[in-house]
């Protein structure tokens, strides 16, 4: 598992910039990320994925501990695909 504050030091060793001032782009990169998923926006990043939020339809479903009948309301979910070339890669490594 790789956090904000791994990538930010690895990102340091990288590049000449200190990792005080890598963890504040890498902050307002996910920051920028969240705003626009929660604005209903898909964010691809090429040859990678793309991640956004879809409207799932609620249904009728039946409580397993009360077999009582409820319906369940419509919900937004996160999705995250992919790309082909990524995926590609993984089946050959």
């Amino acid at each position: 598992m790789i956090r904000n504050k791994d990538l930010a030091k690895h990102l340091s060793k990288e590049i000449w910039v200190s990792e005080k001032d890598w963890a504040k782009i890498v902050n307002i990169i996910f920051d920028k990320i969240k705003k626009e998923l929660l604005n209903g926006s898909d964010v691809t990043i090429y040859e990678f994925l793309t991640l956004g939020v879809k409207e799932a339809i609620g249904r009728n479903v039946v409580v397993p501990s009360t077999k009582v009948f409820m319906e369940a309301k419509n919900y937004k979910k996160v999705f995250a695909k992919f790309s082909v070339s990524f995926r590609n890669k993984i089946k050959k490594s």
